[in-house]
């Protein structure tokens, strides 16, 4: 088992960040978390918040803002760094979609990973230049993206998908090739690093520039359709799950806190690895 660590987390308000930050705050190790929350009132009345210990909502600190603004970011940084050097930066964010034309699913905001996870990647990069340290990021997306895990989806999947998860899956890819970048390396899915590229055309050239492999330390989680169900602590990981349809928030957020921090695994480290049951 590992010692405490010292955590930042985007997107613990709710869904896989919110399961995970529950597991990270209670396993025993006496995790330090800081969390970037646009409505911190709402967190910290859920009833799981409202149940902790003292000792654990002690160590979980909250900065008010927004993960686009980069100056939020920054400050998320600097309160966690204030207490020791970040050991690990999750980013869960996800967007909602808009079904005001059915046919046409649309997700709200639109590319809610590409921008904020450029914002990231920027202060990541400038927090890892000034300090020296071996900062982890986990960064969750979806499995089914780019054409060689899309052909691997059972035909009610693809249909599913085809439909309505077509913009996330853009923003997404867009996310995880913005990672593979940062870390000097193209996309191993050649249609992923094609259709990125060519959507981030007049995005920031700092971050889309292979010559830099400034992030040495990364792992992407992949979950499979994502539900509401509880955590049922038992499921499958792998590079890649062929014609698996589900897992539940709370078991992503289980593997994350348990087994990539908790257990210190880096079995997948440097690339992706999927879940499901």
């Amino acid at each position: 088992m590992s010692s405490n660590k010292n955590i930042v987390i985007l997107g613990a308000s709710k869904g896989v960040g919110f399961f995970t930050a529950l597991h990270l705050v209670k396993d025993g190790n006496n995790n330090n978390l800081t969390l970037l929350l646009r409505k911190p009132e709402l967190f910290n009345n859920l009833p799981e918040i409202t149940e902790l210990s003292d000792d654990c909502r002690n160590r979980i600190m909250i900065v008010p803002g927004d993960a686009f603004n980069q100056e939020d970011v920054e400050k998320t940084f600097q309160t966690a760094h204030a207490v020791a050097p970040i050991d690990c930066v999750i980013a869960t964010i996800g967007g909602t979609m808009d079904f005001s034309n059915p046919l046409y699913p649309k997700l709200v905001p639109p590319l809610i990973c590409t921008n904020y996870g450029s914002v990231l990647l920027r202060v990541l990069r400038s927090y890892l230049e000034t300090n020296n340290t071996k900062t982890r990021l986990i960064a969750v997306t979806s499995n089914g993206l780019g054409k060689e895990e899309f052909n691997h989806l059972t035909f009610s999947q693809k249909a599913l998908y085809s439909w309505l998860l077509v913009e996330p899956h853009i923003d997404k890819e867009n996310f995880e090739f913005l990672i593979f970048q940062a870390s000097g390396t193209q996309h191993p899915d050649p249609s992923i690093q094609k259709t990125a590229a060519k959507e981030l055309v007049d995005h920031d050239l700092s971050l889309i520039d292979q010559s830099q492999h400034w992030l040495k330390n990364f792992v992407i989680v992949r979950p499979a359709f994502l539900s509401d169900g509880p955590e049922v602590g038992k499921y499958l990981v792998d590079r890649s799950l062929h014609k698996r349809t589900g897992i539940s928030r709370a078991d992503v957020g289980h593997f994350i806190g348990k087994e990539l921090i908790g257990k210190n695994n880096i079995t997948w480290d440097g690339g992706a690895v999927a879940i499901a049951y």
